[in-house]
Protein backbone atom coordinates (compact mmCIF):
# COMPACT_ATOMS: atom_id res chain seq x y z
CA UNK A 1 0.00 0.00 0.00
CA UNK A 2 1.40 3.40 -0.99
CA UNK A 3 -1.42 5.80 -0.12
CA UNK A 4 -4.59 6.14 1.93
CA UNK A 5 -6.92 7.48 -0.75
CA UNK A 6 -9.75 5.10 0.15
CA UNK A 7 -9.65 5.93 3.88
CA UNK A 8 -11.73 9.08 3.36
CA UNK A 9 -14.77 6.91 2.56
CA UNK A 10 -14.56 5.14 5.94
CA UNK A 11 -16.25 7.95 7.88
CA UNK A 12 -16.87 5.87 11.04
CA UNK A 13 -13.21 4.83 11.27
CA UNK A 14 -11.62 5.80 14.59
CA UNK A 15 -8.42 3.72 14.65
CA UNK A 16 -6.19 2.98 11.68
CA UNK A 17 -3.03 0.87 11.70
CA UNK A 18 -1.20 0.92 8.37
CA UNK A 19 2.19 -0.19 9.66
CA UNK A 20 4.75 -1.96 7.50
CA UNK A 21 3.62 -0.60 4.14
CA UNK A 22 5.15 1.74 1.57
CA UNK A 23 3.06 4.81 2.39
CA UNK A 24 4.63 8.07 1.25
CA UNK A 25 1.78 10.46 2.09
CA UNK A 26 -1.14 10.69 4.53
CA UNK A 27 -3.12 12.97 2.20
CA UNK A 28 -5.99 10.46 2.02
CA UNK A 29 -6.82 11.25 5.65
CA UNK A 30 -7.29 15.00 5.04
CA UNK A 31 -10.36 16.19 6.91
CA UNK A 32 -11.27 12.72 8.19
CA UNK A 33 -14.14 13.33 10.62
CA UNK A 34 -13.65 10.58 13.21
CA UNK A 35 -10.13 9.16 13.27
CA UNK A 36 -8.64 9.38 16.75
CA UNK A 37 -5.65 7.04 16.47
CA UNK A 38 -3.19 6.59 13.62
CA UNK A 39 -0.39 4.03 13.69
CA UNK A 40 1.81 4.23 10.60
CA UNK A 41 5.03 2.58 11.78
CA UNK A 42 7.69 1.58 9.27
CA UNK A 43 6.52 3.39 6.16
CA UNK A 44 8.18 5.93 3.85
CA UNK A 45 6.90 9.24 5.17
CA UNK A 46 9.75 11.71 4.76
CA UNK A 47 8.83 15.35 5.42
CA UNK A 48 6.22 17.74 6.79
CA UNK A 49 4.38 17.78 3.47
CA UNK A 50 3.82 14.00 3.65
CA UNK A 51 2.05 14.31 7.04
CA UNK A 52 0.38 17.72 6.64
CA UNK A 53 -3.13 16.26 6.16
CA UNK A 54 -3.14 15.18 9.82
CA UNK A 55 -3.62 18.80 10.82
CA UNK A 56 -7.15 18.71 9.44
CA UNK A 57 -8.20 15.59 11.38
CA UNK A 58 -10.11 17.25 14.22
CA UNK A 59 -10.47 14.16 16.45
CA UNK A 60 -6.90 12.85 16.10
CA UNK A 61 -5.18 12.51 19.50
CA UNK A 62 -2.73 9.60 19.05
CA UNK A 63 -0.10 9.45 16.29
CA UNK A 64 2.63 6.83 16.01
CA UNK A 65 4.98 7.46 13.08
CA UNK A 66 7.90 5.42 14.43
CA UNK A 67 10.50 4.19 11.91
CA UNK A 68 9.68 6.35 8.94
CA UNK A 69 12.04 8.69 7.08
CA UNK A 70 10.81 11.94 8.65
CA UNK A 71 13.49 14.60 8.67
CA UNK A 72 13.95 18.34 9.06
CA UNK A 73 12.88 21.01 11.51
CA UNK A 74 9.67 21.50 9.50
CA UNK A 75 8.32 18.21 10.89
CA UNK A 76 8.68 19.46 14.47
CA UNK A 77 7.27 22.86 13.48
CA UNK A 78 4.23 21.16 11.92
CA UNK A 79 3.39 19.27 15.10
CA UNK A 80 3.91 22.36 17.25
CA UNK A 81 1.85 24.69 15.08
CA UNK A 82 -0.89 22.44 13.69
CA UNK A 83 -1.31 19.65 16.21
CA UNK A 84 -0.12 20.81 19.64
CA UNK A 85 -3.60 21.56 20.97
CA UNK A 86 -4.96 18.10 20.00
CA UNK A 87 -2.30 15.45 20.52
CA UNK A 88 -2.06 13.37 23.67
CA UNK A 89 0.54 10.94 22.29
CA UNK A 90 3.12 11.42 19.54
CA UNK A 91 5.78 8.83 18.70
CA UNK A 92 8.54 9.66 16.22
CA UNK A 93 11.33 7.33 17.36
CA UNK A 94 13.48 5.89 14.61
CA UNK A 95 13.16 8.94 12.36
CA UNK A 96 16.11 11.16 11.37
CA UNK A 97 14.30 14.21 12.80
CA UNK A 98 14.89 12.90 16.34
CA UNK A 99 18.66 13.31 16.01
CA UNK A 100 18.68 16.25 13.57
CA UNK A 101 16.77 18.77 15.67
CA UNK A 102 18.75 20.05 18.66
CA UNK A 103 16.98 19.30 21.95
CA UNK A 104 14.26 17.52 19.96
CA UNK A 105 12.38 16.07 22.94
CA UNK A 106 12.59 19.25 25.02
CA UNK A 107 11.42 21.33 22.07
CA UNK A 108 8.35 19.16 21.49
CA UNK A 109 7.40 18.74 25.15
CA UNK A 110 7.71 22.44 25.94
CA UNK A 111 5.86 23.45 22.77
CA UNK A 112 2.81 21.23 23.19
CA UNK A 113 -0.24 23.01 24.57
CA UNK A 114 -1.55 20.11 26.65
Amino acid sequence: MRDLDRAARLVALTTLDVSDNQIVSLEGLRGHPSITTLVAVNNKLKDAESIQALGSCAQLVTVDLTKNKLEGRSVVDFFLSDMSDKLKLLKLQGNPVVSEVPSYRKTLVSGMKR
